[in-house]
């Protein structure tokens, strides 16, 4: 059954309801956290039935939905996902990946503390068997309990790690680049990406550009040095082609 505020909205331009369906999926990627991709779990894909149901609409408009967003080359159908082209332009990729380092630190907590209740049930086990043993064993209950309340303070202070260091680079050391971002460029332009870094480290210092990533700024400046629309701009573009068509 469809959701009814869906339906008020299946009542607007079609336009309209495609940009809705645009933020739904993106909401949908940035639950499943992984780099753009959009699935139930790693090993089960969404379905047409699935999707459309998580969106509130009929499995026709859904099949066309994707249809369209397919042409516009803003996703690609997988086996096993759906994936956001672009991703990096929608998300700030160093949150998520704070988000996940805390989410697994979370869960190492976890079984660490399923680990100290499971030590105590055994060692108060053991002290019913041996009387003798009593003392030690609750010592080393209090000392464990005393360890795991030291680490939940720490993680509580620090509770997600910091950003990946980068390092400056540029005749005038103000291009800032993590070792994975460096090597991105390398690959990305084995040829050119030296003269690269210098022409921005000679553009931010004689003109103070500000950049969140500058890693991502050389990679826009190569696009339109090409003649290459980034992946947001070309998304926006098309569906401003698509409501102009509508």
């Amino acid at each position: 059954m469809e959701n009814p505020k869906i339906c008020h909205i299946l009542r607007l331009e079609d336009g309209r309801l495609m940009v809705y369906l645009w933020l739904r999926l993106l909401l949908l990627a940035g639950k499943c956290n992984d780099d753009g991709h959009i699935y139930v779990t790693k090993k089960l894909p969404y379905t047409i039935e699935a999707l459309s149901e998580k969106l509130g609409i009929g499995q026709e408009l859904c099949k066309k939905t994707l249809k369209v967003f397919k042409e516009l080359d803003m996703i690609k159908i997988n086996k096993t996902s759906i994936l956001i082209k672009g991703w990096l332009h929608h998300q700030n990729t160093v949150g998520l990946c704070e988000i996940r380092e805390y989410n697994r630190l979370a869960k190492r907590r976890s079984r660490a503390k399923q680990r100290l209740e499971k030590s105590v049930i055994d060692m108060s086990r053991t002290s019913q068997e041996c009387q003798g043993t009593d003392i030690d064993i609750e010592k080393d209950i209090d000392k464990e309990r005393e360890k795991e309340m030291y680490k939940e303070k720490d993680a509580s202070v620090k509770p997600s790690p910091s950003a990946p260091k980068k390092h400056r680079y540029g005749a005038y050391a103000n291009v800032l680049l993590s070792d994975d971002e460096y090597n991105e460029l390398r690959l990305r332009f084995p040829d050119s990406f030296s003269e690269r870094i210098e022409r921005f480290s000679e553009a931010v210092e004689r003109k103070g550009y500000r950049y969140r990533s500058h890693y991502l700024a050389i990679i826009d400046w190569a696009r339109r040095e090409d003649g290459e629309p980034s992946p947001q701009c070309a998304a926006e573009d098309s569906f401003l082609g698509l409501l102009r068509e509508l």
